[in-house]
């Protein structure tokens, strides 16, 4: 769990690229962009409570991941067109830095599942197996 340190830290950091990053309409925010923002928020202050279980929750975090990092949902999805959405949604939160206990929450899995799953990953992505999985993730954050 993140300290509250971390989590205003990491919310000013988005705030910081939400300035740069949203569609401005007229000097007002899209609704669609504040409530993926938002969600995230929520999200970060306590992984625990939310359960990501509908297609909308999963709309507002792929939303708000491509607005912070330049698409990284869309593009990823056109590349690897391969990958299952249950892999889609494992980059999106290794690309927001949750960690693979936040990670296992989210994803109402065991820690060792999000493990296996990255080990897959890494072999469609044809990274070499001896890698750490912080390579995986060192991948993800900058695709």
């Amino acid at each position: 769990m993140k300290t509250i340190n971390e989590l205003e830290m990491e919310v000013n950091r988005f705030r910081t690229i939400f300035n740069k990053q949203f569609r401005v309409v007229n000097n007002s925010v899209s609704l669609k962009d504040a409530e993926a923002f938002y969600f995230y928020v929520s999200l970060l202050r306590n992984p625990t409570v939310v359960n990501l279980s509908s297609m909308e929750e999963w709309e507002n975090l792929f939303h708000f991941t491509d607005i912070v990092s330049n698409n990284f949902c869309t593009r990823f999805s056109e590349r690897f067109s391969f990958f299952k959405w249950k892999d889609l949604r494992l980059c999106c939160l290794v690309r927001l830095k949750f960690s693979t206990n936040d990670v296992a929450i989210l994803l109402g899995i065991k820690e060792e599942s999000v493990i296996k799953n990255k080990g897959r990953l890494k072999k469609q992505l044809e990274m070499n197996v001896k890698h750490s999985f912080e390579v995986f993730d060192e991948y993800i954050d900058q695709f």
